[in-house]
Formats: C-alpha cells, structure tokens, sequence
C-alpha cells in the first residue's frame, strides 16, 4: 500500500464506498505507483526532452479543469508512444509537479507485458509512473478516484496505424461513452499535433504485426528505421525531434449527443462516432494552425546550442546512456 503523505493525498477516495472489486483493483496499482521515482523520472529526463528535444507546447490548458475529467487523445501512429509519456511529463511539470493534481493514464495491456516495451528495458516503468492497463474494470475502477484520466480510444490500431493514415482517426471504443454517461464525466479531447512525425514514412504489414504480437510487441514500423533496428535494437525507442504540440479541444458533453435514438446499445455507438467525428474535425484544424512545421528545425538548432552542456544526452542515441544513468 502507499505508505508516504505525499502518496496518500495523491487521491482522494473514499474506501468505504468502492466495490470490493474496484477496491483490490485500485489497491494493485497504487502499489505499483512509485511518486518519488514519477516526479525523478519527470523531472530529469521527461521534462529535458520536452523542453530541449520535442519542444513542447501546450495550447488551451492554462485554466485547470473544475473537477476531474476524461482526456480523449489521437495516437501517433506506427512509434513508440513518446506522444503520452511527453503529455503527461509536461502536465506534471505545468502544474509544478503537484502529485495531488493526479493524472492516470490507462496504457495498451501489450506495453506491461513484456519488459521491451517499457522505454530502455525499466522494468514496470509505465504502472511506476500511474499507468493502468487498459481494461474495462480497470477503467471504471478509476472512477471512484477524484482523478483525471488520459484515454486513447483509438487503442493498439491507433498506435498501428501507418503514416499514410497519419492523422486519420481510427475507429473508437465504445467504453469511454459508457463510463462517461455512467459516472457523469465530461470528455475533453486533446489533440496531439506533430507526433506523427515521431517516426515518419513507416507502414503497417498485417502479417508482420501478427507475428510480432505473439512475442507481446503489437507492431513493427517498416520502412527505412527497420533496418537500423535489425543493426542496433535501441534504435526501437527512436523519435525524430517532431515539435510536439497537445491542443485541449472544447468540452463534450455526451449526454447532449444521439438523444433521439430511444435504444439504449444503437445511442451508445451513435454518440461514440458522434464524438469521433467531432474529434476529427478539431484534430483537422488543430493540425493546420500546428503541423505546417512538424521539426521546427531552427528551433531545435537554437536549443542544442543552447544546451550544448547536455549533448549527447538529447539526442536520441544518447537517451540510452540517459535512461541507464538514471
């Protein structure tokens, strides 16, 4: 069980009212949630990357949410999520590392399984830093925390997707519809702009991802990086330094949507294409005021030079030694 202050404010439940079965899930994986080890890890490699490699920039979160809030995010396709791990460094860091502002964000199960899927072999980086996987019980069980949570709804497809899909919504769960309607939770997307570009011009082979998802690993990217996987497996956790950019989109309110459809199943599945549709859209334009320059090199150029101090670790053939020396 969490044991430090700090840990035991992190979330304010109420365990008398949670469903035994919410209660063992809850408890599992606050046990696996190491805040000392989140706010390190942010602080000394997540936030240097955002700040000096990726560039981050966070448009539309300068006023905090009244009360906690589903996130619904785009994936990046065919990369290794650095699009979430940049999300939820940089919230911390926005909101001065304060842990009692806490985010979840629920993970893809295949990225727990193996030990490869965790950035540089950290063994249960992701549940360490409040990752959960993301199951259904899983999912309704955060509920009963006063925490906001970060959804992909597009799931494994969405990080398969291939860069000729980039930017191309892939279809939804039904799941966060669900749950929203049930506990009353706004759903507010995030639109991740420029992540596409995190490893761009690779593709999708069914037949390879098919193979590959037997050894736990949902996908892998082909094109010109598969070769230099084959000669250095680092170079799995490779990122071009894309200048990510998360634009908080307009509050949805899913109750509002489908309400002239009386069967309970059909207004579920209308409102989650509903919100797809919307999400789309916004995600559209986002892109087009955001993703004209998805490098920015002359602003990384100015921030290498600026940080000179930190090369090699910046760059992504040092970010090994920067994971190891952590």
């Amino acid at each position: 069980m969490l044991t430090t202050e700090l840990e035991k404010t992190i979330f304010n439940t109420a365990p008398e009212e949670i469903p035994e079965q919410f209660q063992s899930i809850l408890n599992h994986y606050d046990d696996l949630l190491d805040v000392e080890f989140s706010e390190l890890y942010i602080k000394h490699i997540l936030t240097p990357l955002n700040e000096n490699y990726f560039r981050t920039r966070f448009i539309g979160f300068e006023e905090e949410d009244d009360e906690p809030s589903i996130y619904l995010s785009n994936h990046s396709g065919m990369a290794f999520p650095w699009d979430g791990m940049m999300f939820v460094g940089g919230f911390f860091q926005n909101n001065n590392f304060d842990f009692s502002k806490s985010l979840r964000i629920l993970t893809a199960p295949a990225l727990s399984k193996i030990r490869l899927m965790n950035p540089y072999m950290v063994k249960n980086l992701w549940f360490k830093c409040g990752g959960i996987d993301a199951t259904y019980n899983n999912f309704e069980a955060l509920f009963y925390q006063d925490s906001t949570i970060l959804v992909y709804p597009e799931g494994v497809k969405g990080i398969g997707k291939g860069f000729n899909n980039k930017y191309q919504l892939q279809r939804f769960a039904t799941s966060f519809v669900r749950l929203s309607m049930q506990y009353k939770r706004k759903l507010v997307p995030v639109y991740t702009v420029n992540g596409e570009y995190i490893d761009p011009y690779v593709f999708s082979v069914k037949w390879i991802n098919k193979l590959s998802a037997r050894v736990g690993i949902p996908f892998i990217p082909i094109g010109a990086i598969t070769v230099f996987i084959l000669l250095q497996p680092w170079m799995f956790y490779m990122a071009f330094p894309c200048r990510l950019t998360y634009v908080k989109g307009e509050e949805i309110d899913p109750d509002s949507l489908a309400q002239d459809i009386e069967d309970k199943e059909e207004r579920i599945k209308a409102i989650r294409d509903e919100v797809k549709q919307k999400m789309q859209q916004g995600l559209d334009e986002a892109v087009e005021q955001f993703g004209q320059k998805p490098y920015d090199l002359l602003s990384l150029f100015k921030s290498i030079r600026k940080n000179w101090q930190w090369f090699p670790f910046l760059m992504p053939f040092g970010w090994v030694f920067l994971f190891a020396e952590f």
